[in-house]
Formats: structure tokens, C-alpha cells, sequence
């Protein structure tokens, strides 16, 4: 579905992705807006798309089991006004994702909503690298069920989610505009 609003694509057959990513984003440059869904849309899915949508300021990745870190990759290189990243249900993300998007915030990357939860390879404590995404006003980490302790700094935090992180043993949080 490619409207106003942005583009929506729902998993097709694997075989048939990245022909039709490339295909349909090719005349969508200004689209600000893409929605996918489903376990086939890939890192190289990514990368088609961002060759030909370097305008997109949200992007909603769902349920995908096979984007990796090196989708993120992608994401950093390809769409510089990014401010809203949900990977809902990325099973396949390390914290080496974590590391990328905050170098990128670090060094400008405008990201203010991210939404990560049901991540379970988010390990330990990643709270170095989600520091340094300064401009965040809501984190979603819920379900990430193999983080142990998380001591966040942001003081734009406006909402925070961490339910269902049963292993977490240590939460310490300095976000004065936390709700």
C-alpha cells in the first residue's frame, strides 16, 4: 500500500521481496514513512530501500527474524532524519545494534523514539550505549528477558518501558522528565 501518508509492505513469499522492494521504493524518494511487517523482509531488504528512501523519518520493522545488527547498519547509513525506530520482535539484534545507534546519536542522528522490545539477545547492561542517545523521549526495552541492569541518563525521557524484563537485577534511572 503506498500513499500519502508513507508505504506499508507486508511479508511476501522470500523470494519475492527484494525484487518488490526494489521495485515499488524505486519511485518513492520522498516517502517519510514505510511500515513492514513480517519474518521475510531482510538486512539487504533494508538496504534497497534505503537506496531509493533517503527521506524516511519513520521507520516500523516488525516481527522480522532474520534483520541483524547488519540491518542497522543500513538504517544509520540510509535514512539521516530517522527519528522514530521500532524493531518490535528482532530476534537476531545484539547489543552491537545498540552500540551503532548510539554512535549515530552521539555524533547527531536526531532518533527520539525507539522501540526494541521482545529483543532477547539484548544482553547485560546496556546503559554506556543507550546514554549517549541524548534526544530519546520514549524507550521501549520490554520482553528484552536477558538484560540484568540498566543505570539510564536522559533526561528527555519521557516514557520508559521495561516490562517483562524478568532478569533485570539493577534499574537506576536520572530522567527528569520521566512520567
Amino acid at each position: 500500500l503506498i500513499s500519502a501518508e508513507g508505504v506499508q509492505l507486508y511479508a511476501p513469499p522470500e523470494n519475492v521481496c527484494a525484487a518488490l522492494c526494489s521495485g515499488c521504493f524505486r519511485y518513492c524518494n520522498n516517502v517519510e514513512r514505510v511500515f513492514l511487517s513480517g519474518s521475510y523482509f531482510s538486512n539487504d531488504c533494508l538496504a534497497r530501500i534505503g537506496s531509493h528512501c533517503n527521506n524516511v523519518k519513520v521507520l516500523q520493522c516488525l516481527n522480522s527474524h532474520i534483520v541483524s545488527d547488519d540491518g542497522v547498519t543500513h538504517i544509520i547509513k540510509s535514512f539521516p532524519q530517522l527519528y522514530y525506530l521500532d524493531l518490535a520482535n528482532t530476534p537476531c539484534l545484539t547489543n552491537n545494534a545498540l552500540t551503532q545507534l548510539g554512535s549515530w546519536a552521539a555524533e547527531g542522528g536526531p532518533l527520539r523514539y525507539l522501540f526494541l522490545p521482545m529483543c532477547p539477545n539484548l544482553r547485560g547492561n546496556p546503559s554506556a550505549i543507550l546514554n549517549k542517545c541524548t534526544k530519546l523521549k520514549v524507550l521501549d526495552l520490554g520482553r528484552c528477558t536477558n538484560l540484568s541492569s540498566i543505570d539510564l541518563n536522559l533526561p528527555q525521557l519521557e516514557k520508559l518501558s521495561l516490562w517483562g524484563c524478568g532478569g533485570l537485577e539493577r534499574l537506576q534511572l536520572d530522567c527528569i522528565s520521566l512520567k
